[in-house]
């Protein structure tokens, strides 16, 4: 137990540490990085760069770029579909990190002649591979590989395995959260770091479809009969978590409704797989632990 928590604690010390490790007993490696001005696509991606202790290379974020608060003294670079060209053009960055979803931003980068370097989070094992290749590329190897060794500590910590597994269907988003029922939602599939965060803390993802996030039809959530709800939609609705909860109470018939295993989240790092991926699973870990520990029927 105390070494968990030393672990935990260390985890917290690499993730957070922003100043570039003035006075934090944090010895920063010599950079060869060529990149001096850099402009981060995705809040994942930030969050590493500033785990990183390259915080004061970035020069724009996207405009969903929130964690740490040092982004918000940061110019905004546009979104996921509307990303700023002449913001871009402005900043003059020497190199863009964006994910592989972000295509259309390819060809204005190469026209432009600014490097830019793709990277996929979209499992566990590729957000650990994300840190090397961001460390690689900056000159930060040597803390990139202590991020990896400690997050994948807290990952081979593992609980007793005793006991039914739950199924636990992991809602995304869905239409019009708050408002007394549920209906079409998103969920988290199999292939996403969602479901490697699930079975790492002892459970089963509900979804077997092979899209990332299928989108749910009413009757598609019933035949799942999910053990478990973990509900997200709660971030975008605005609304309180009473309420969000409430609208499962319309799906009776499902066994995470009959037993009260309706769980909904707020947190910003719920939806961000990035350094703070650990703070998911510890999440993840406490619901198991309340559903082991509740009398269900």
């Amino acid at each position: 137990m105390k070494g968990s928590k030393r672990l935990f604690r260390r985890t917290l010390f690499l993730c957070f540490l922003y100043v570039p490790c003035s006075g934090s007993g944090v010895k920063p490696e010599p950079s060869e990085s060529p990149f001096h001005r850099i402009i981060s696509f995705a809040p994942s991606i930030t969050e590493t760069l500033f785990a990183l202790s390259l915080g004061d290379r970035v020069v724009g974020v996207s405009s969903f770029c929130k964690y740490p608060i040092e982004t918000k003294t940061l110019p905004s670079v546009g979104g996921f579909t509307d990303p700023n060209f002449e913001m871009i053009l402005q900043l003059k960055p020497d190199c863009v990190f964006l994910l592989k979803e972000q295509g259309m931003l390819f060809d204005f980068l190469k026209r432009n002649g600014i490097e830019n370097v793709c990277i996929d989070n979209h499992n566990v094992t590729a957000i650990l591979e994300s840190f090397r290749i961001i460390g690689k590329k900056c000159g930060r190897v040597r803390q990139a590989d202590s991020l990896v060794r400690l997050i994948n500590g807290e990952f081979a910590i593992k609980d007793g395995r005793e006991g039914k597994i739950p199924k636990v269907l992991l809602c995304i988003d869905r239409d019009n959260p708050g408002y007394g029922r549920v209906s079409r939602e998103y969920a988290a599939g199999p292939s996403t770091f969602y479901s490697d965060l699930l079975n790492n803390a002892g459970m089963e993802n509900a979804v077997t479809a092979i899209m990332d996030y299928p989108q749910l039809s009413l009757e598609g959530i019933l035949r799942l009969q999910p053990d478990i709800v973990i509900d997200l939609s709660m971030r975008r609705a605005g609304q309180l978590p009473e309420r969000i909860a409430d609208d499962w109470q319309s799906l009776p018939a499902i066994p995470a409704v009959k037993n009260g295993m309706v769980f909904c989240f707020s947190a910003e790092y719920m939806t961000i797989p990035g350094p703070r991926v650990f703070l998911i699973l510890k999440d993840l870990k406490r619901i198991l632990s309340i559903y082991r520990n509740s009398p269900r029927k």
